[in-house]
């Protein structure tokens, strides 16, 4: 019996999942990003990071980033632009968690995965954020 190739490349298979954040009192969307995506995802997050002087391999963003790429609209936009994730970061690290958390269990990230993208990280001086400002 052999695999037919159209069936699976006609699937749908990304799904987005509904997620109520109480503490911001809004409900958002949490999307499948394609492998590219998470591959492109992974690639940005190191450049941001550098662009930003935390060092390509900081630990730094990880959460505010990831919720910028996972957190969409009913139409499939995104709810938060690159810009946003300073002003990201300073928000509650416990709605961030539930958006990341539901963003990695629908996208069949495992917290080993999100270990081995911050493995060889380097420490960073522990100053202010970078600027809301363009």
């Amino acid at each position: 019996m052999s695999v037919d190739v159209e069936k699976i490349l006609a699937s749908d298979d990304l799904p987005r999942k509904k997620l109520r954040i109480p503490v911001w009192n809004v409900t958002l969307y949490i999307q499948t990003l394609t492998a590219l995506e998470y591959e492109a995802m992974q690639d940005d997050l190191k450049k941001w990071r550098k662009d930003h002087h935390y060092g390509e391999d900081s630990v730094r963003f990880l959460h505010p980033f990831f919720a910028s790429r996972l957190a969409v609209n009913e139409d499939g936009s995104r709810v938060f632009k690159d810009s946003d994730i300073p002003r990201l970061a300073k928000k509650s690290c416990a709605a961030l968690t539930k958006l990341v958390n539901a963003g990695m269990k629908l996208n069949g990230i495992s917290e080993d995965e999100v270990e081995e993208l911050a493995k060889n990280s380097e420490p960073v001086p522990d100053d202010s954020l970078p600027s809301d400002s363009p």
